[in-house]
């Protein structure tokens, strides 16, 4: 019964965190969220033969992240990042234990060893090209702190559930936070090639049936207040979309409504527009059923029980 779910949903949380990526899920396709979150059936892990964009997205975050991890605590500055750049020796052996570590699932200390051939040298190759590029752009807004990477991030919200209000811990891990002169950048790496950084209204984040939603801004939003509970500086929201790092213009800013978006501005209305999508979630009368767009049926692994 659905009161059942409910019940398995509070216990699961109360311990636990849900998480933006759960609540985009739940977004997109309800049913997949149940099999993954609730019937906890596991998607299946390959070693893929061609690397795809979430394959890409795990060997550029750990990358990124040993990179940047003695900067953690520090300000940043622009002869840095450039002298980072330059280290070719450095870039490479970070590369080839990313994807030692996340592609041919090695230990880190195994990476040393691995002769990189055919498929995994082109790997290699745009990772490298992209952190450059990363490099580079970011030298550009230097100077700057790294606050945390990879670091998680959490907070209750009081949701009303069966008549009563329930506390749920919500939160994940935040890819990056700067702290620049103009406040707090939430930083986070997205690696989809269609993805937007702008919208006008609310429903563009949440409608499920909307044709392009912008998943990627509702969870960075998400982040974003999060951690504004615990900060007086201006949390600005950022997505650095990969393929835009090659722009000569970059500017890895959310826009709203025309303008550079600050959290604090907006933290009533987003506040609004996520209690309903909480609201949503843990209603009983709601219902777990198959997703109308049969489109994303084509990248769910749990397509098959479907038979969509």
């Amino acid at each position: 019964s659905n009161e059942r779910y409910i019940q398995r949903l509070l216990s699961m949380y109360a311990e636990s965190k849900l998480s933006p990526s759960a609540i985009n899920t739940w977004l997109d396709c309800k049913l997949k969220f149940y099999f993954k979150y609730l019937a906890g059936i596991k998607e299946t892990e390959e070693l893929k033969e061609e690397i795809d964009a979430v394959l890409f997205g795990n060997l550029f975050h750990y990358a990124i992240e040993k990179l940047y991890q003695p900067f953690v605590g520090k300000r940043v500055e622009q002869h840095a990042l450039k002298l980072l750049a330059a280290d070719n020796r450095k870039i490479d052996q970070t590369v080839l234990e990313a994807i030692a570590v996340k592609y041919f699932r090695m230990n880190p200390e195994e990476a040393h060893g691995l002769n990189l051939s055919g498929q995994s040298i082109l790997i290699a190759s745009h990772i490298r090209d992209y952190i450059i590029q990363l490099l580079e752009q970011d030298s550009k807004l230097a100077p700057f702190d790294v606050v945390s990477l990879e670091k998680d991030y959490w907070a209750y919200f009081e949701v009303p559930v069966n008549g009563r209000t329930e506390k749920i811990k919500i939160g994940g891990i935040v890819d990056r936070i700067d702290r620049t002169s103009t406040g707090l950048r939430i930083v986070d790496y997205k690696t989809g090639r269609n993805l937007k950084l702008d919208f006008k209204e609310w429903n563009q984040l949440t409608d499920r049936d909307y044709n392009d939603r912008r998943k990627e801004i509702f969870q960075t939003l998400i982040y974003s207040c999060i951690i504004s509970q615990a900060e007086t500086l201006p949390v600005l929201p950022t997505i650095y979309k990969l393929d835009h790092l090659f722009d000569e213009e970059f500017d890895p800013s959310v826009i709203y409504a025309g303008n550079k978006l600050i959290y604090q501005q907006v933290a009533s209305e987003f506040s609004e527009a996520f209690n309903r999508v909480l609201i949503e979630i843990f209603d009983q009368q709601t219902m777990y059923n198959q997703v109308k767009n049969t489109q994303k049926c084509s990248y769910c692994p749990y397509n098959k029980i479907c038979r969509r």
